[in-house]
C-alpha cells in the first residue's frame, strides 16, 4: 500500500478511534441523532480496517470487519427506523 493510501486509511481508523471515546464518554448513552453520527464514524474506521486487510491479505480480519461494520449499519438502520 503506497503511503498516501496508507495515510487515509490510518485516517480512518483514527475516526473510528475518536468515536468509540466519544461514545465512552457519554456513558454509551446517545441521543438518536448523536447514535447516527457515532455509527456512521465507526463504518468509516471499519471500512478502512476492511482496506487494510485487503491489503495485507488477511483474510479472517477483513471477514471480522466486514462483520461489525454490517451489524452496525444494522443498528443505525435500527435506530433510525425508530426515530421515523
Amino acid at each position: 500500500m503506497k503511503m498516501r493510501s496508507r495515510i487515509i486509511v490510518w485516517t480512518m481508523l483514527a475516526v473510528q478511534m475518536a468515536s468509540w471515546g466519544w461514545f465512552q464518554s457519554q456513558g454509551g448513552q446517545l441521543g438518536d441523532r448523536s447514535y447516527v453520527v457515532f455509527c456512521i464514524a465507526m463504518m468509516i474506521g471499519q471500512a478502512g480496517g476492511t482496506i487494510e486487510c485487503l491489503a495485507g491479505k488477511a483474510w479472517g480480519t477483513m471477514i471480522l470487519q466486514l462483520y461489525f461494520l454490517a451489524w452496525t449499519a444494522v443498528g443505525m438502520i435500527v435506530r433510525l427506523q425508530h426515530m421515523a
